[in-house]
């Protein structure tokens, strides 16, 4: 055996039993020098690796990661919560610029807001109201139909700027009109006539309501507006 070989032998396995590096180290007292001093550095490494396992050590490891785990759920459940105040801020302040009108908007501006917005009510309302229950709703602000206005195919209170109002809609030969009844001393500037691309709108006043009646822009409200101003009565 080479010395080559020997020295690889002896580094791969310094216990090694092969005969030829016995043999070898028998004739050289250089290899058999080598070989001991291989053994021991192999004792002081395997010395260095016994290190001894810490008492608890699976329970603290265990704990550790429960910690861990419960400090990334925490961080997410910051996070998902900022998200859920952002977006219910974001939700309240849409809610509140559409519904919410600004210093000096009249009721007819805020009545023209509230058919934009509700227009599907305006299309899609198919109710059979009769006048007894209509008077019921508008008891609420001291007004009663003396006779039907024609068809009554809505009626519901509605929320103009967190007052509560009545809104009406009838069917006849003009289409579908709105008509919001809003309390008298509620905080909107009182304007007779009011218009947007869409709609046209009059504005009425009572000692204790404001009526408003909305209704296509191609359509004159003059009849219905009389006929209205005609048939409704208020408690003094």
């Amino acid at each position: 055996m080479d010395d080559l070989e020997f020295r690889r032998t002896v580094y791969a396995d310094p216990h090694t039993e092969d005969a030829q590096v016995k043999q070898s180290a028998e004739q050289d007292k250089g290899k058999q020098a080598f070989i001991d001093d291989m053994r021991a550095f192999d004792g002081k490494l395997a010395n260095a690796l016994k290190v001894p396992v810490p008492e608890n050590l699976c329970e603290r490891l265990i704990l550790r990661q429960s910690l861990e785990s419960h400090k990334q759920d925490r961080r997410r459940t910051r996070w998902h919560i900022a998200m859920a105040a952002s977006v219910a801020f974001a939700v309240g302040l849409t809610v509140h610029m559409l519904y919410q009108p600004f210093a000096g908007d009249s009721i007819g501006t805020y009545s023209l807001a509230h058919v934009n917005h509700g227009i599907d009510h305006l299309y899609n309302a198919n109710e059979n109201n009769s006048v007894d229950q209509l008077n019921v709703k508008l008891a609420r602000f001291g007004g009663h139909f003396n006779s039907a206005m024609g068809k009554a195919i809505f009626s519901n209170y509605c929320d103009f700027a967190g007052v509560t109002s009545l809104h009406l809609i009838f069917e006849n030969e003009l289409g579908r009109i709105s008509v919001f009844v809003t309390p008298a001393d509620a905080d909107f500037k009182f304007v007779e006539d009011f218009s947007d691309e869409h709609f046209v709108g009059k504005a009425l006043a009572y000692e204790r309501a404001m009526v408003t009646i909305v209704g296509d822009k191609d359509k004159p409200l003059g009849d219905f507006t009389q006929r209205l101003k005609d048939n409704i009565s208020w408690e003094i």
